[in-house]
C-alpha cells in the first residue's frame, strides 16, 4: 500500500494522511470511520492530484512509473537485434506496404458484390 500525503478531487475536496492502492481506474483508499475500517474507490477521473511524501512510497512510485519505459526500451532493443538499425526496420515497414497495395484483397464482400449479376 502507499501513503498519500494528500489527495486532491475535482470537486476541492481533499482527503490527507491516507492509505491508497492505485487500480488501473482509480484508487483504492483504506478508510476508517467511527472506528470502522472500509475501502472507497475513487476513479481517476475525479482526482486532481495526489501527493505523495514517504520516502518508501516515492520509490514505489517511481518504479511503477519506470516499468512501461523499461518495456520500451526491451522492444527497441530487440528490434535493433533483429533489424540492426531502425532505417533497416522502416524499409521493411516501407516494403510491406508497397506489397499490400500492389496486392489488393481478391475476395469479394457481400456489400459490395451484385446479387443480381454473375460472379
Amino acid at each position: 500500500m502507499l501513503k498519500a500525503k494528500q489527495i486532491v478531487l475535482l470537486d476541492g475536496n481533499v482527503i490527507e494522511n491516507v492509505e491508497v492502492i492505485p487500480t488501473e481506474v482509480g484508487f483504492l483508499l483504506l478508510l476508517e470511520e467511527s472506528g470502522k475500517a472500509f475501502i472507497r474507490e475513487i476513479p481517476k477521473e475525479r482526482i486532481s492530484y495526489v501527493d505523495y511524501d514517504d520516502s518508501k512510497t516515492m520509490d514505489l512510485i517511481k518504479g511503477i512509473a519506470l516499468v512501461p519505459i523499461v518495456e520500451d526500451i526491451e522492444e527497441v532493443d530487440a528490434i535493433y537485434e533483429e533489424y540492426g538499425d531502425l532505417t533497416a526496420l522502416v524499409k521493411s515497414i516501407e516494403e510491406a506496404a508497397e506489397e499490400e497495395v500492389a496486392m489488393p484483397d481478391e475476395s469479394a464482400s457481400p456489400l459490395t458484390k451484385n446479387p443480381y449479376g454473375d460472379e
